[in-house]
């Protein structure tokens, strides 16, 4: 029997917004922040510079056209 609701997270978590610029450090890898408003105002890419990564999400698609409105 499940006494907690699942829900709810045990512990509160900060969440820090992320602005175009910042830098995210893992490891080897120092990821910047791009903005790249598309299908809501607030998205983002992750750039890795030196190693040429780019985490973009739905930005670019293959088969099908974004909605770059914003």
């Amino acid at each position: 029997m499940i006494t907690q609701d699942i829900n709810t997270p045990k512990e509160s978590i900060d969440f820090i917004p992320l602005e175009e610029g910042n830098k995210i450090e893992i490891g080897d890898y120092s990821f910047e922040v791009v903005d790249i408003p598309g299908h809501t105002p607030g998205h983002i890419g992750l750039y890795e510079r030196d190693k040429k990564i780019f985490f973009c999400g739905d930005y670019v698609l293959d088969r099908i056209t974004p909605n770059i409105a914003f």
